[in-house]
């Protein structure tokens, strides 16, 4: 007996496929995974290669007994052939038509075929009305053939058929990866619960696939996305929160890329690359925005869509001043930071035009900035342009004008001056001019004398640490709000400085006097509400303990001789300085109510004003010609609170103002600022912070 390629006739596959009984007993194994959407499928056997013995023949009549006599149907072949000769199975159904009716008219009782034969139509009109994908088909079945499979007795058990070898119908394709997957046709009987009269339009595929092929419908690259993201690639270098929100956003978009069309990087994504490789613009380090080299793979290409969007999501974020926490630095230092959230960023991104200008739009907008990032750009520019390295000036004395020392010529080569009148061994004006000139744009104390500092700057060491200077002053910019407010008050710290804005213009500023170095003025922002004329001063508990207190155990009758109220409740002790020409806060106190218990105001001590250095309070800004900054803050409020005004009233008794509109204050801490000019200025780092700054950003 010849080889049997398979163990089950055509006709009985038929009754398999017709009777849910038969469904659960075939394991057709799982395609071999492909790397692309599309799937190649193998050809579908050789006829020559499906062989029926003689003991299938016998069982087919035997059941063909069960079947009623069929009509004489036009002839159709079925080409299977056993032992390699051909042979012919005759039908007498429609070649054409709607494949359920054909399997009806094979089951009626005038069709003169046999049990076979109507097993093997059957086989033919199951595989017709196979879906595209997966072995799905209509959900359809005509009721003379369900009335026919209904007559059938039982099928005897039989033992699982094993299809390894067998091809599947061209067309059909399985999502399964189980080697035991569900049958190519085991929908039929699912899809065909409601009978369809003959004839009728077959209903629209569903909108949505069937769970088990959910998996081959999606594109590839997504799935993998998917599983990476499952995974937690790279996630860790993101907040916790931050890499949860990633993850969801590539959720609500299927795991769509957000880098990539048909496997290659889109447009959007070469521009997001390009402006973070120039994020040194900014004073951020690109380094920190690198993609690392990936393959072609679905692999390398999941990972690359992902780490680029993880890198936009970082630097936007460190844009606002992610990259250090300022509290940390100091509990004085108490910004409300305003980060960007991750799906915030890759929102952002996915809508817009201009990539490159929503990331920008993260750093800070404001001129101090900006001007900041101008001398930053054109410093680097400048030391790139040098050809050649410039001459090194030996460690030596202090130099002034008429100095002789042996490195004035060097010095003078320098700046490209030659020989000097004198031999070139004079520190001359001429020179001491030039030296000038170089301090005042390197942000150096300007006098004209080589100083230790100078020299070190001319020799280029500190032409990096000018840049770090720069780039943490930038770093500090950020911890302000994106937006300060069109009208605004700020206090920079370092410079002793307080400015009126209004409409981005400065309208007023004046020197302050603020907190010494072991009591600092916190740095935050927040909003003022009111003004108090003429106002009392309750001694806080810091001043109190650590001032009043020890002089109250040695002179009882020290707070009375100052003025002062002593207040006593039970084992608690209050100081009280009522209004007056000797009260500490002068005429009038700006209030913005804040965790730091600090505010401007007025001071009796008028001469610190003439200071250079105006470190003196114990935490609160002292505000000089604080009436005419009154009548600005008080600008637009009902009364017309003029400067004049404000002056007749002092003395009068205390009185709160409040202010018709909140306005936006701002202590900043900048110690290198920029003037109108293009000139940089450098202030003295009087509490450490920018030190401090410098050292988190690794400077």
């Amino acid at each position: 007996m010849a080889l049997r390629r398979a163990t089950l006739s055509a006709s009985a596959l038929a009754l398999c496929l017709a009777s849910t009984a038969f469904s659960g007993n075939l394991a057709i194994p799982a395609p071999a995974p492909q790397d692309e959407p599309g799937l190649a499928l193998p050809q579908p056997p050789d006829p020559a290669d499906v062989t029926i013995s003689a003991q299938d023949i016998a069982a087919e009549r035997d059941m063909a007994l069960l079947l009623p006599p069929v009509p004489e149907p036009a002839p159709v072949d079925l080409d299977l052939a056993r032992d390699g000769a051909p042979g012919a199975l005759a039908a007498a159904v429609p070649e054409a038509g709607d494949p359920a009716d054909r399997l009806a008219a094979a089951a009626t009782p005038e069709s003169s075929l046999d049990a076979s034969a109507a097993a093997d139509i059957a086989v033919t009109v199951a595989t017709e009305t196979a879906g595209p994908v997966g072995g799905q088909v209509a959900s359809r079945e005509h009721p003379a053939a369900q009335d026919a499979v209904a007559s059938l007795p039982p099928p005897p058990e039989a033992a699982p058929v094993d299809l390894s070898g067998a091809s599947a119908a061209p067309g059909a394709t399985t999502a399964s990866t189980n080697p035991v997957a569900e049958p190519v046709f085991s929908s039929l009987a699912a899809t065909a619960k409601a009978p369809l009269a003959p004839n009728a339009a077959a209903p629209p595929a569903p909108e949505h696939p069937a769970p088990a092929l959910a998996a081959a419908e999606a594109p590839p690259l997504a799935t993998m996305l998917a599983a990476r993201l499952a995974d937690g690639l790279k996630l860790s270098v993101l907040p916790a929160r931050e890499a949860q929100a990633l993850v969801a956003f590539y959720a609500e978009r299927s795991h769509r890329p957000m880098w990539h069309d048909g496997g290659k990087l889109t447009a959007e994504a070469r521009i997001v690359m390009a402006h973070l490789a120039r994020a040194e613009d900014d004073g951020l380090r690109a380094a920190d925005y690198a993609l690392h080299g990936t393959t072609d793979s679905l692999a390398g290409l999941a990972e690359a869509d992902l780490m680029l969007s993880i890198r936009a999501v970082q630097y936007a974020r460190d844009a606002r001043g992610a990259r250090i926490n300022p509290r940390r630095l100091s509990a004085l230092i108490t910004p409300k930071m305003d980060l960007p959230g991750a799906s915030d960023v890759l929102a952002a991104l996915a809508s817009s035009p201009d990539p490159a200008r929503t990331l920008a739009a993260f750093h800070p907008a404001q001129p101090g900035y900006l001007a900041l990032k101008a001398k930053l750009v054109e410093l680097r520019a400048a030391r790139q342009a040098v050809a050649e390295p410039l001459p090194v000036i030996p460690p030596g004395p202090v130099l002034r004008v008429g100095m002789r020392d042996d490195r004035i010529q060097l010095l003078r080569s320098r700046f490209g001056l030659g020989v000097g009148p004198s031999g070139g061994e004079v520190y001359d004006r001429s020179l001491s001019t030039v030296v000038a000139s170089f301090q005042k744009e390197n942000g150096l104390p300007v006098n004209g004398i080589l100083t230790r500092g100078t020299q070190a700057a001319l020799n280029g060491a500190p032409r990096s640490g000018l840049e770090a200077d720069i780039i943490a002053n930038m770093e500090r910019w950020r911890w302000l709000p994106a937006d300060l407010g069109d009208d605004h008050l700020v206090v920079n710290v370092p410079e002793y400085m307080v400015r009126k804005v209004e409409a981005g213009a400065i309208v007023h500023e004046a020197r302050v006097v603020v907190g010494k170095s072991e009591r600092p003025t916190p740095i935050f922002s927040d909003m003022m509400d009111h003004l108090v004329l003429n106002p009392s001063w309750t001694v806080p508990p810091t001043i109190l303990k650590q001032d009043y207190l020890p002089k109250l155990e040695a002179d009882p009758g020290y707070a009375e001789r100052r003025g002062m109220q002593v207040i006593r409740r039970g084992n608690q002790i209050t100081l009280r300085q009522p209004p007056g020409p000797t009260n500490a806060l002068g005429s009038v106190k700006f209030m913005f109510p804040n965790d730091h218990a600090v505010y401007l105001h007025d001071t009796p001590s008028r001469s610190l004003f003439a200071s250079a250095r105006r470190a003196y309070s114990s935490g609160c800004v002292r505000v000089e010609r604080p009436l005419k900054l009154a009548e600005l803050v008080l600008g637009g409020t009902d009364g017309g609170w003029s400067e004049r005004r404000l002056s007749s009233l002092v003395g009068a008794g205390e009185r709160t103002i409040r202010l018709s509109r909140k306005l936006p204050i701002h202590i900043i801490y900048m110690t290198m600022t920029v003037t109108p000019s293009g000139e940089i200025r450098t202030h003295e780092d009087i509490y450490g912070f920018h030190r401090r700054t410098r050292e988190a950003l690794g400077l």
